[in-house]
């Protein structure tokens, strides 16, 4: 029995100190240390609370402005398209257009 249990011993101690003592120790203290180091949430002050909320407010109204601007150019955009196509179905609108000028010339002859 004294032999059985040697060879396992032999072979667990190396993996238990690089397992447990040379990464998970470490790992947990470091852990440990930054989770005490950090405030609790119920301890933040009702003033910065406050300064938080006249943040998200002032994104708020920022982001309002942004689509007020973009409907605005939306707006614009779709104005510019319709003119667009407009003057590609009637190119003899055009001022200054080589049609006006043909239909004069032929009207003199």
């Amino acid at each position: 029995m004294f032999l059985d249990r040697k060879p396992f011993i032999f072979l667990w101690r190396p993996l238990y100190r690089l397992v447990f003592e040379m990464v998970l120790y470490p790992c947990a203290l470091r852990l440990w240390t930054y989770l005490l180091s950090q405030p609790l949430p119920s301890s933040l002050p009702a003033n910065s609370m406050g300064a938080r909320l006249q943040e998200i407010q002032h994104m708020r109204e920022t982001l309002d402005r942004i689509d007020v601007a973009l409907a605005e150019s939306k707006r614009e955009w779709l104005a510019t398209e319709r003119l667009i196509l407009a003057l590609m179905q009637e190119p003899r609108r055009l001022p200054g257009s080589a049609s006006e000028d043909d239909s004069g010339i032929d009207g003199a002859d």
